[in-house]
């Protein structure tokens, strides 16, 4: 006898799984034998998983002239550079 009183529980399962149950709730053992690998979930009586509550996606903002560079000469500076250093390495192998 504990300090809470007298339990009961019915295990089922065998060697790496088990379901132990009791007016407590649930526990499941998942295990590798001969490792000490396993993996335990408890589940109390009467435990219920509330959803939780929906929240509102707002779709990103329109980007600004300035996040939105295809519109900018970004594109063409690229391009000169790149130009640039085309012509320089081959230049260099001549």
């Amino acid at each position: 006898m504990s300090q809470r009183g007298l339990h009961s529980s019915l295990g089922l399962g065998g060697r790496g799984a088990n379901i132990n149950l009791s007016p407590r709730g649930t526990r499941t053992t998942v295990g590798v034998p001969g490792t000490g690998l396993s993996y335990v979930k408890d589940r109390r009586a009467g435990q219920v998983k509330r959803p939780e509550p929906a929240q509102e996606v707002l779709p990103p903002p329109p980007p600004t002239p300035e996040e939105n560079d295809a519109s900018g000469w970004g594109w063409a500076a690229g391009a000169v550079f790149l130009f640039a250093v085309v012509v320089i390495i081959a230049f260099l192998a001549r």
